[in-house]
């Protein structure tokens, strides 16, 4: 209403007086200020919630198939947690590579 168009939903941040939408204060979701390694941890965690777990850590053990889920929709997620952690060992690894490198912890060779 304050910038007249239509919202399903409405904000109230902290130190504002008025409740608006998202766009008249430009909130961002979190996930759009998330750096790569941060997204594909959120992926996992979807992933893991889908199979009824919880993904605590990198390298968690894959639950096993919940009693009412199809063989091939728990290969198909089996399959994107693995792929998806492969994903995140090289992120992170590229990210460490990187800061060892501006940090000169690697050496000059």
């Amino acid at each position: 209403p304050l910038r007249g168009f239509r919202s399903s939903k409405l904000y109230l941040p902290n130190g504002a007086h008025l409740f608006a939408s998202r766009r008249t204060y430009r909130l961002a979701y979190a996930s759009q200020s998330a750096d790569v390694i941060g997204r594909l941890d959120g992926r996992l965690r979807r992933l893991y919630r889908r199979l009824g777990a919880r993904y605590d850590f990198p390298g968690a053990p894959i639950p096993p198939r919940p009693r009412h889920m199809r063989i091939t929709t728990y290969s198909a997620l089996v399959a994107a947690i693995r792929d998806v952690s492969r994903m995140e060992d090289a992120a992170a690894s590229e990210h460490f590579l990187a800061l060892a490198a501006r940090s000169g912890w690697l050496g000059k060779d």
